[in-house]
């Protein structure tokens, strides 16, 4: 990736991500923790989330980034059926599949496995992958279930069902002089959980919008998940921020808002389906998942595939990626360059105007609470965005 896109790959946890983030704040006044959502009430005017404290937070929008058992996208759906009753159908409900579990987890770094490196191991109806850093590896079993789960049903896995996946695989070699159970032995922690697939129809209504797994969940082999996610906030708020610049008020109207969010659910559209199928297709080569799969995984792929067509074929996906276009930034190049950088440097200019338009927007976070911020639509200093 360094060759092709300018950037390094980096493996992080999630809290270290979001802590990261957070770190860069300008202002951390707004973000509020521990506070679970009740209720999201909607008006013509504006919206409402209320709060297990009893406390209210008034916006223009929600913003549902809570993931793949999002509260926004059931109060979306019943907000929907209340005002639009068959707009969005039982068939459009079920879309999440659950084919997959997953074990993961977190140890020490062992010898045999690298410190900078990712290692794919193939087996039948289960796959390994490993991402190893200096100190730690990052370890996934995925495994087949013996038949799919669909929505409404869900399944919550024990620490005995993580214990009874890792004691069925424990004597799998992984390495050249490690097995599996040496390594989950040693973890600082791990858990059993599902992998859910499946891209909803409806990624909005009225005042509300969904984004990352809330709205569109894949299979983390291919690293695609969180990394769609970002990118969708990515687009959703170079929307808002041009829906704010073309209104005098500051207070977009409801008309206004549904179209911008539907600009945002189009131009993702056809970019989280190649993720999806991606995703969709690692997963199973790497389980051989069917014959079909299996002679691929062994024979196709090794001799008329290879390393170096996989990493072309990721760094292509990767310099179609969408960055925040109202903020300045002097990107790295690699061999590859930026599709969005091809725009015309006068268009990109007048992105950049400063704007002092102010929009409340009600953030619900995957944790299932609320911030209320405010979007300030002016020139923004790139450090603020930077991840330490």
């Amino acid at each position: 990736m360094s060759t092709r896109n300018g950037y390094d790959f980096l493996n992080l946890e999630r809290r270290a991500f979001l802590q990261g983030v957070f770190d860069c704040l300008p202002d951390k006044s707004t973000i509020k923790t521990k506070r679970q959502v009740n209720d999201i009430i909607e008006s013509e005017d504006g919206i409402k989330v209320v709060l297990a404290d009893g406390t209210e937070e008034c916006g223009d929008i929600v913003v549902g980034c809570d993931g793949v058992n999002s509260i926004v996208r059931q109060a979306l759906w019943a907000n929907a059926e209340k005002t639009t009753p068959g707009h969005i159908t039982s068939k459009g409900r079920g879309t999440l599949e659950i084919t997959y579990s997953c074990l993961l987890g977190i140890a020490p770094t062992p010898v045999g496995l690298g410190t900078r490196d990712m290692t794919c191991v193939h087996e039948h109806g289960y796959s390994f992958l490993f991402l190893s850093q200096p100190d730690q590896i990052y370890f996934f079993v995925f495994s087949k279930l013996p038949k799919p789960i669909r929505w409404p049903d869900n399944r919550r896995w024990t620490e005995e069902d993580a214990e009874k996946v890792a004691n069925g695989v424990k004597d799998h070699p992984v390495a050249d002089s490690l097995l599996f159970g040496e390594l989950w032995r040693t973890r600082i922690r791990g858990q059993l959980v599902s992998v859910e697939e499946g891209i909803f129809e409806h990624w909005h209504f009225g005042r509300m919008v969904l984004a990352g797994d809330a709205a569109h969940k894949v299979t983390p082999n291919f690293a695609l998940g969180g990394n769609t996610g970002i990118e969708s906030v990515t687009v959703l708020t170079n929307e808002l921020h041009r829906l704010i610049q073309m209104t005098p008020n500051g207070r977009p109207n409801k008309q206004a808002i549904t179209a911008t969010f539907q600009r945002y659910q189009t131009q993702r559209l056809p970019r989280v389906r190649m993720a999806h199928f991606a995703s969709w297709f690692i997963t199973r080569l790497q389980a051989f998942d069917g014959i079909i799969m299996r002679c691929m995984a062994q024979w196709i792929v090794p001799l008329f595939v290879g390393d170096k067509m996989i990493a072309h074929a990721l760094g292509y996906l990767v310099k179609d990626a969408p960055k925040l276009d109202f903020i300045p930034l002097e990107s790295r190049k690699g061999t590859m360059g930026w599709n969005d950088e091809k725009l015309d440097s006068t268009s990109m200019q007048s992105r950049l105007k400063d704007s002092v338009t102010t929009m409340k927007a009600v953030i619900i976070k995957e944790t299932g609470t609320a911030a209320l911020a405010d979007i300030k639509e002016q020139s923004m200093r790139p450090d603020y965005v930077r991840v330490k």
